[in-house]
């Protein structure tokens, strides 16, 4: 059976419906997705603080950071601009534990964002929720009252490729149910 001009045609014809039906609402996904792959940007203090923290795929965590009170000048979990960030973090290798927000945090409360555990840490602390937020590596550096912010989020990257299946990744949950979510777990 060989594959006629007509065939390829048609075959073309039907691929071409399938993805201009698909809508805005994907396309408006996928390029969240693109924005979600990387956090990065200046980070700026109204006080003084000193911090360098590494963090790697939820696993390694070394140094330590405590900024309750700045922006990040980029972009942060999908927005872009002067963020309102706060950001804590703490590790020696193999335990430690994490917590950042970009404008999705509750400001009034002085534990949000919610604090996770890397390595060890996972043991008495918050898990990851979903595989995007336990494959990311964070990397911050603040001396005084300007820092640098980047955010490697190998899970995003994984989002976004497995994204255009369908599948998202931001909504199944890698520990407690394992169950596949309807939304996206708040970032908070």
């Amino acid at each position: 059976m060989t594959f006629s001009r007509g065939r390829a045609l048609v075959l073309a014809a039907v691929l071409a419906a399938l993805v201009l039906s698909s809508g805005c609402a994907y396309m408006r996904d996928r390029g969240h997705d693109a924005l979600n792959i990387f956090d990065i940007g200046i980070t700026v203090t109204k006080k003084p603080h000193f911090g360098v923290y590494a963090g790697f795929n939820s696993i390694l965590a070394l140094g330590y950071m405590d900024m309750p009170d700045g922006w990040l000048l980029g972009l942060g979990h999908t927005h872009f601009g002067a963020l309102d960030m706060r950001y804590h973090g703490g590790g020696m290798l193999l335990e430690g534990y994490e917590a950042q927000g970009y404008d999705d945090f509750d400001k009034a409360d002085p534990n949000s964002p919610r604090e996770r555990g890397m390595g060890f840490g996972m043991l008495y602390s918050h898990t990851p929720r979903t595989i995007p937020e336990a494959m990311q590596c964070n990397k911050i550096i603040h001396v005084g009252w300007i820092g640098v912010d980047l955010n490697c989020k190998i899970g995003g990257l994984l989002n976004f490729i497995v994204g255009w299946t369908t599948f998202r990744l931001d909504r199944w949950e890698c520990f407690g149910s394992g169950k596949y979510l309807a939304q996206p777990p708040p970032v908070k």
